[in-house]
């Protein structure tokens, strides 16, 4: 499958989560969708701050949802028929009835920090599981 035709949401909120969403773009494979934890108050005077995964994507013009829990985006993440979920960082579980329905089609491939070779590793995943 063509990188510019593959369908992918990235889930993440924090700096890692950016580093992956960058090298995403980077090496050809933008998401339709980013889904982000919503805005919070940082420091003495609680400014309200979007995460780092937010500035990332509206620099680069992709959508982004900042859902309070994942489960109610249930259904914009269904409607969009992913054909990869990316999770980098995001900081709450994604729940079994949001992937179930997608099960056929869904190759999801989960970051954590420990992956210190993590473009490689997705490389390899979109290459073989697509």
């Amino acid at each position: 499958m063509e990188n510019s035709k593959m369908k992918i949401i990235f889930i993440g909120t924090p700096e890692f989560g950016a580093i992956v969403l960058e090298e995403l773009i980077k090496d050809g494979y933008p998401p339709i969708l980013v889904i982000s934890s919503p805005d919070k108050p940082v420091g003495r005077k609680h400014n309200i701050t979007p995460p780092p995964v937010k500035v990332l994507a509206e620099k680069h013009g992709i959508e982004i949802i900042q859902p309070e829990q994942i489960q109610s985006s249930k259904s914009k993440i269904q409607n969009l028929e992913p054909d990869l979920i990316v999770v980098a960082a995001y900081g709450q579980i994604i729940p079994k009835k949001i992937l179930k329905n997608l099960a056929n089609k869904l190759f999801c491939f989960n970051f954590r920090k420990c992956h210190n070779v993590a473009t490689h590793l997705f490389e390899y995943a979109v290459t073989n599981a697509l």
